[in-house]
């Protein structure tokens, strides 16, 4: 091994009788280090979440938390949300309820528009629907939806019906972190 002035490295190797040459830049690897991303926010993430009758009727009171808060200094981005309802036996029941996707358990920003539900949640077979973020009006204080979680909540009345509790929702998820503590680097 020879070093070339300025961190740089040069290693010989022979393998079968053939010389390889590695020039391995120590300075270069330096300056891009702080570049490289963690796993956990390099690629966009999936989560599956079920929701059970009775938790579907308490979303008013108790909205599910659909992607936990990510910790100090990063916020979830969300990218798309698919919800499934998998009908019961009885149909449930709503009347001008509207399913949501807000920040901090839905006292934050909303990320989607209001998911209309009738249609929906009032069917007796199985239904989907796929809601996208939506380009929020004015501006959202950088910041503000930092170390903030990501929940699905009912913004008006109860939904009711479905006596035998066995309907369900299932909701994925598809987001990514970014590092609002690093102007918002992934």
């Amino acid at each position: 091994m020879s070093s070339h002035g300025g961190g740089h490295f040069l290693f010989v190797f022979r393998f079968n009788g053939v010389k390889l040459l590695v020039y391995f830049l120590i300075s270069y690897i330096m300056s891009i280090k702080n570049q490289l991303i963690s796993p956990s926010t390099e690629v966009q993430q999936l989560r599956r979440i079920d929701i059970t009758a009775a938790s579907i009727k308490t979303l008013v009171a108790t909205p599910a938390e659909l992607v936990p808060a990510p910790g100090a200094g990063k916020t979830v981005i969300v990218d798309q949300v698919e919800i499934f309802l998998f009908a019961g036996t009885e149909v449930l029941a709503e009347s001008a309820d509207n399913l949501g996707v807000e920040y901090d358990d839905g006292t934050g920003t909303a990320i989607v528009t209001a998911i209309e539900t009738t249609g929906f949640i009032d069917q007796a077979v199985d239904q989907m629907m796929v809601a996208v973020p939506i380009v929020l009006a004015g501006t959202t204080v950088l910041g503000t939806n930092e170390n903030k979680n990501v929940a699905l909540i009912n913004d008006s009345g109860e939904f009711t019906g479905n006596a035998s509790n066995d309907a369900t929702i299932r909701v994925y998820v598809k987001y990514h972190v970014v590092d609002t503590a690093n102007d918002y680097e992934y």
